[in-house]
């Protein structure tokens, strides 16, 4: 596992963090930092609108888009603002007097036809009088009659004579009365017809035509009103668009002067101020890598030193060497290395070669044991070819490209030590060889590990035999000793 990682970008942990996209994108400070691509629709488009509205009017001007916006909005309040207020009123007016006009003629109708019921109303009580006077005459010139008719009776008895009868007279005076009365019953029956007919003529007929006149004008007024407002919006828009063109040519000119007088644009003046900033940072951050890169350099000079005394200073535990340091196997001299192996050869029964010819052979670890090394040869394979290749272990920042020896002390500083050293070695040769050299076979011997499972296991082949185990002043004096191991 690697010993540290860099801080991932907030872009990165928000993708993988949904509760941290949801509060990056509620603060307007995180949320600017995230990419286009994770912004819902609605802030892509206001982001796209706010860049948009930044850009100069006139390439090379101090006037944006955002500020052309701004003193146009201020001009046309300015001019159309109150006018608009007094046509919303006037539209506003209209609408209630088209309202209160139909209110009114409702009333009015409501009356006209309360006088017709009250016309005919009057005509069937005038109706019923008549009728009632009528039949009050038939009987009332019964009664005069036998009263007359008494009367003279009892004079002509008193004169001893007889009185003449008066029938047939009260009979044509009953006639005539009746005439009488009948004829003006049918004059009010004439003049109620008339009243009744003007009466529902007026809320039937004239009453709804002035209404439908009145809703008509009422609703003129309106349309006037509206037609004063949508003129006025088509001012409002021509005396925009004049305003925009005016103040874009405006800008084109000073922009022309400037260039012609050479004045600098305050947009010029602005981009090199940044291009100053831009220098300034670029030059404190080489200083600032420089400097860190420097003492990375000597720390990593430091480490490789104290590591390089401790190997000299380690001692071997086995094979023909044992008990002596590397300090002391380097200043060995070929003649005196050969005599050592010999030696070592014969004290384990054999003729100084490879495990011996009569010995006990090279001390294998069981497949439960090996198996636990041969298991980490693709971790630590991936890890060499990145170390190869300048690819970081973690993140996203390039790196430098390693060579052999800084690849392997880059994966003892950044990796947990695998089951032995030798395995380091295994992966690299891997990688920078293509195959497991002499050396490297010989420490995976001395470790109990098989060539031939490990090379299987790294899908490079093993070196010649012709190469396996000869004694050169670079492999053949001790198997190497891995830093930090026995």
């Amino acid at each position: 596992m690697p010993a540290s990682q860099p801080a991932p970008s907030l872009a990165a942990r928000a993708r993988a963090n949904p509760v941290l996209r949801r509060r990056a994108l509620a603060n307007p400070g995180l949320r600017s930092k995230l990419p286009a691509s994770m912004l819902p629709g609605r802030l892509r488009a206001q982001r796209a609108t706010q860049r948009r509205l930044a850009q100069p009017v006139v390439p090379g001007g101090s006037l944006t888009q955002a500020e052309l916006k701004r003193q146009t909005a201020a001009m046309a309040t300015t001019k159309y603002a109150p006018l608009e207020a007094q046509q919303r009123q006037a539209v506003q007016g209209a609408q209630a007097q088209q309202r209160d006009v139909g209110g009114w003629y409702d009333q009015y109708l409501a009356a006209l036809a309360q006088h017709s019921q009250n016309v005919a109303n009057i005509q069937q009580q005038a109706q019923q009088n008549l009728a009632g006077t009528q039949a009050g005459i038939t009987g009332l010139s019964g009664q005069d009659y036998r009263d007359l008719q008494s009367q003279a009776n009892a004079d002509a008895a008193q004169r001893q004579a007889v009185a003449a009868d008066f029938g047939r007279t009260a009979s044509d005076a009953a006639a005539i009365r009746q005439a009488l009365i009948g004829s003006f019953q049918a004059q009010q029956a004439g003049e109620g017809a008339a009243a009744q007919g003007y009466a529902d003529a007026l809320a039937r007929v004239v009453a709804p035509t002035q209404k439908l006149a009145g809703l008509a004008q009422a609703a003129q007024g309106v349309t006037r009103a509206r037609q004063a407002q949508q003129t006025t919006a088509l001012q409002r828009g021509a005396d925009i668009t004049t305003w925009r063109a005016q103040l874009t040519d405006q800008e084109r000119k000073n922009i022309l002067a400037a260039q012609a007088l050479g004045v600098k644009t305050q947009a010029e003046l602005a981009k090199e101020a940044a291009g100053r900033a831009t220098r300034r940072e670029t030059r404190r951050s080489h200083v600032a890598g420089e400097r860190l890169s420097g003492q990375r350099i000597q720390a990593e000079r430091d480490r490789a030193a104290a590591n390089a005394a401790r190997a000299a200073n380690k001692r071997t535990t086995s094979g023909p060497f044992a008990g002596k340091t590397q300090r002391e196997i380097d200043a060995m001299t070929d003649a005196q290395a050969s005599a050592a192996i010999k030696a070592y050869g014969a004290s384990r029964g054999g003729r100084g070669g490879r495990g011996g010819g009569g010995g006990g052979g090279p001390r294998w670890l069981t497949p439960g044991q090996s198996g636990k090394g041969l298991g980490q040869l693709a971790s630590l394979q991936r890890y060499a070819r990145k170390a190869q290749q300048g690819q970081p272990f973690t993140g996203n920042q390039p790196q430098a490209r390693r060579n052999y020896s800084q690849a392997l002390e880059k994966l003892q500083q950044r990796l947990a030590a695998p089951a032995h050293p030798i395995l380091y070695n295994a992966a690299l040769d891997a990688v920078y060889k293509g195959y497991l050299t002499p050396a490297t076979e010989r420490g995976l011997i001395a470790a109990g590990y098989k060539p031939s499972d490990v090379s299987r296991t790294l899908r490079v082949p093993t070196a010649q035999k012709s190469r396996t185990f000869r004694n050169t002043r670079a492999y053949g004096k001790a198997p190497p000793q891995p830093m930090g191991h026995a």
